[in-house]
């Protein structure tokens, strides 16, 4: 992508559900690197709150809203404190059951530091 553009900025997963950042952090820390690559410290933001982030710092990019890398990091925490993502169970009695789904509903809910009573 660095012959094509002069500088990237990665938005990965939160660290919570992937090891992405920390592989990205690395890279990015490369000497060819650095300078040319921001990878964006993601604690909170996976999948659907991932997918608005990006499409809304694309928005601002296109608007001439922001158009340095510190600029999309400002706007990324700015916007980020105005996105609430939230988990609906379609059926209670399925996640009151059990299996793979409640493990990653846990998994998403403790990021969001969300607890969720089933009786």
């Amino acid at each position: 992508m660095l012959t094509r553009y002069d500088h990237i900025v990665h938005l990965p997963i939160t660290a919570n559900l992937s090891s992405m950042l920390a592989t990205t952090q690395m890279v990015a820390n490369e000497e060819k690197y650095i300078g040319k690559v921001t990878v964006i410290n993601n604690q909170f933001l996976a999948a659907q709150g991932l997918k608005e982030m990006a499409l809304h710092l694309h928005k601002c990019l296109e608007e001439g809203k922001v158009s340095t890398p510190e600029e999309v990091l400002k706007e990324f925490y700015a916007f980020g404190e105005k996105i609430y993502v939230a988990v609906i169970a379609g059926d209670l009695r399925k996640l009151a059951r059990g299996g793979r789904a409640v493990k990653l509903i846990s998994t998403v809910l403790n990021i969001f530091k969300t607890k969720v009573l089933i009786a």
